[in-house]
């Protein structure tokens, strides 16, 4: 299970997370065939690859610049697969689909955008009823620890 200091992320973001790193993996395999520099094709996709893995933790730890710059690529991504002249048709759905679904993931479901919005310590701080115990914030259900007034007992 993947927990951070929110708690666990919700499903949309999840998937996204997950079509991120299938898409890390896609972009490190350099494209046989081409031409140019093999060193450079192989940083290029070594270094885009590197840069969706960091995006991707990014969406998992609830960082609104990694949500923004998935957006940003995802729509960069879909505009570029769907004006492509030399895709087929099994490469033009993956270009715009997965960009589309990764846009639709990240901004279309309300447990996506609370995730992006809520800060960590309303997420922890919601969960335990610090108001009805007189403990510490370390732990607010021990009664022992009172730091009020000694009564002299």
């Amino acid at each position: 299970m993947i927990n951070t200091a929110k708690g666990r992320p919700p499903a949309p973001i999840l998937a996204a997370s997950i079509a991120m790193v299938i898409r890390a993996v896609v972009a490190a395999i350099p494209i046989p065939g081409t031409r140019g520099d093999v060193l450079a094709q192989v940083l290029a996709s070594v270094l885009v690859g590197g840069l969706m893995l960091v995006l991707a933790y990014g969406l998992l730890r609830g960082n609104s610049l990694a949500r923004w710059l998935v957006v940003i690529l995802a729509v960069v991504n879909l505009y570029t697969g769907a004006t492509h002249p030399g895709l087929s048709v099994a490469g033009r759905t993956f270009s715009v689909g997965l960009p589309l679904a990764l846009v639709g993931l990240l901004l279309l479901p309300g447990c996506s955008r609370r995730w992006f919005l809520d800060p960590p310590e309303a997420a922890t701080s919601q969960s335990t009823p610090t108001a009805l115990v007189g403990g510490t914030p370390e732990n607010p259900l021990d009664p022992s620890s009172h730091h009020g007034p000694s009564t002299g007992l």
